[in-house]
């Protein structure tokens, strides 16, 4: 197999000037990008989606196997087009990454148009030239989509899958091989702006049924930046604990480290400084940072602060630090805690405290089955002591080799630091942890000796 290599977009953009030269205006097959207007257009032909058909996709490139589930498709690569984006000011962010806890896109904020080519605009109801969302319908509000701007994430660069020495874009390489999702499309080059997980959106956005677009017509998509200024601003908040594990102070700094809520370090001066922010029409995006000797009860609360505002209108809340839990770690569903309804049965750490000292078992509960003839099954919970920390990971070795997830109950006075011992250790095997109130597990085995007396 011929190797095929990749340009970084930083090379092509160097190739290109040299090609050139000072002339604004540059092209690639299917894209034009007209730097000093702050133009790029891309050739595209629609697929002829019909009323009611999902759409998952705005654009995708020709070489795509979606075009059934498509607005249109385009023969310009997903590079080419990064490249036409850059040239006119704009700045790839990321996409978003469940795996990788990343849940909001980022990047610099894009106004879409979507014109039509050689028809008579009588025969498409006056509409020759309409905003991507007025393309499209969301059938749980019965709306065209909002007009929030696009966001440039500029997919990311991955092996080769033909097997090239050099990494290529994955919206060049990887199915779906798409330029614009409707939902947070892992590989895209451009997104809409909230959280739109795949399964939660799959069938809602379709075409909009007073603008359809017949098979092959030509498209020209029209791209700007939508606004001068960037609009994502960085931002920390840091909880900081008294001596009794309660919260002292909530410290909102930027990027450089100044202190922004000087004269109120408490969540009510942070949630004021934040409407402020965004009624300035900037998009905060939080990375939180919780003091180790917090009370879990403490965490828990502020999570659940946390949650009430990580939204599109408030602020986005981002990855957690290194060696660090996700916020949501410490808002559970409560189904969790219930290994008859649950499903899977991850291993569950508990944590408790006695005579000043923390107590830690492992338990995992697995599913046997009676020898009637009606095969009745019950829950089997097999346990162990837990000495230190460091005999955690052995411990999950041997029993949830094949289950990355880890519950942990704890009794919420225990310090985060505590829970931290164990779990910072076992985080890259185990990633997914949820925290749960100790009192769950009290109230399944309370339930549990119940239905035993019974």
């Amino acid at each position: 197999m011929k190797k095929r290599f990749a340009l970084t977009s930083a090379a092509a953009l160097l190739l290109a000037g040299l090609a050139w030269g000072s002339d604004s205006i540059r092209e690639w097959p299917g894209v034009v990008a007209d730097a000093e207007q702050g133009v790029v257009r891309v050739e595209a032909r629609a697929t002829g989606l019909k009323a009611g058909d999902p759409a998952e996709f705005v654009l995708i490139n020709k070489l795509s196997g979606h075009d059934y589930e498509a607005l249109a498709t385009t023969p310009a690569s997903a590079s080419d087009i990064r490249a036409a984006l850059e040239i006119i000011g704009c700045r790839p962010g990321r996409p978003v990454d469940e795996n990788r806890l990343r849940f909001w896109p980022r990047g610099t904020r894009l106004s879409v148009e979507i014109e039509t080519k050689g028809v008579d605009p009588e025969e498409e109801s006056g509409a020759r030239r309409l905003p991507v969302q007025e393309r499209l319908f969301d059938m749980r509000s019965s709306k065209t989509l909002p007009m929030d701007p696009l966001v440039f994430v500029g997919s990311e660069y991955l092996p080769d899958p033909e097997g090239g020495e050099a990494a290529i874009l994955a919206a060049d390489g990887y199915e779906p091989r798409s330029i614009i999702s409707t939902y947070n499309e892992p590989t895209t080059l451009i997104d809409f702006p909230w959280q739109a997980p795949q399964g939660s959106v799959y069938g809602k956005i379709i075409p909009n049924p007073d603008y359809l677009l017949e098979k092959d017509v030509e498209l020209e998509f029209i791209f700007r930046r939508a606004g001068e200024e960037e609009r994502e601003l960085d931002l920390r908040l840091e909880f900081v604990s008294g001596d009794n594990g309660d919260l002292e102070d909530v410290l909102l700094k930027d990027e450089n480290g100044e202190l922004l809520n000087g004269d109120a370090q408490n969540m009510v001066g942070v949630l004021s400084r934040f409407e402020r922010i965004v009624e300035e029409g900037r998009i905060p995006y939080l990375l939180l940072d919780f003091d180790d000797d917090l009370s879990v009860s403490e965490v828990r609360e502020l999570a659940g602060m946390i949650s009430s505002i990580d939204t599109r209108s408030g602020v986005r809340v981002e990855p957690p630090l290194p060696g660090s839990l996700y916020y949501k770690a410490f808002l559970p569903d409560p189904v969790m805690a219930d290994r008859e309804q649950r499903g899977l049965q991850p291993a569950e750490l508990c944590l408790s405290m006695r005579e000043g000292e923390v107590q830690a078992g492992l338990k995992k509960a697995e599913r046997g089955w009676g020898q009637s003839e009606q095969g009745v099954s019950s829950i089997i919970v097999r346990e162990w002591e837990l000495a230190s920390p460091e005999d955690l990971l052995d411990k999950l070795r041997e029993v949830s080799q094949d289950m990355p997830i880890l519950l942990v109950y704890v009794e919420e006075r225990i310090r985060l630091a505590a829970v931290m011992d164990f779990v910072r250790p076992v985080l890259k095997d185990y990633p997914t942890v949820f925290v749960l109130p100790y009192e769950w597990l009290v109230k399944q085995r309370a339930d549990t000796d119940r239905e035993e007396g019974e």
